[in-house]
């Protein structure tokens, strides 16, 4: 790339109170080294097709694609769940770093020491704000389901960074039916 062209490249960013965007898309800017130690743990985890398949179901932001399940289905579950944090880390969600799995119960308990969601509350919100955790649930329930499980999932934020907790805290777990 010419650096007429970079430049015509950054002249399309602006910053907005310390968030970067073009146009009214946010975009997270972080260093190469850091994806390359997640992308180096996926691939060690699922070689590199499983890897390509969940930047594949990501980069489309949908359900775990057919090729995304066919690729961890031989894995232990507890690395399954690794997979997926390891994904969703490049999503965009930061290091998600599990506190408890069990298949049976399901329960998949984790913390997130920093959300750009909730770090914007600065402490002052009286409830939790990472709504987001939510869209874990779809890959969470096909995980479950490769384990034999047929089960609805729910997300629940115990600690939240925006409440002035030190990191987020968020279990997943069988949704009984008694929760939004």
């Amino acid at each position: 790339m010419s650096d007429e062209a970079f430049k015509g490249y950054l002249s399309q960013f602006r910053n907005e109170n310390g968030e970067v965007f073009i146009g009214e898309t946010r975009y997270m800017i972080m260093p190469i080294v850091w994806l390359k130690d997640i992308q180096l743990e996926l691939e060690n985890l699922m070689g590199p097709s499983g890897t390509f398949a969940l930047f594949d179901t990501a980069s489309r932001r949908t359900a775990p694609s057919e090729r995304a399940l066919a690729a961890i289905k031989d894995l232990p579950f507890e690395h399954k769940i690794g997979a997926f944090f390891a994904q969703s880390a490049l999503s965009g969600f930061g290091k998600c770093e599990p506190i408890e799995i069990s298949k049976k119960p399901f329960k998949v308990v984790f913390k997130s020491p920093s959300s750009i969601f909730a770090e914007a509350y600065e402490g002052k919100a009286d409830s939790p704000r990472c709504y987001l955790f939510a869209s874990f649930i779809p890959y969470m329930e096909a995980i479950a389901k490769q384990e034999g499980l047929d089960i609805k999932l729910k997300v629940d934020e115990t600690q939240c960074v925006a409440m002035g907790a030190p990191h987020c805290v968020v279990a997943i777990t069988e949704d009984t039916g008694d929760s939004w």
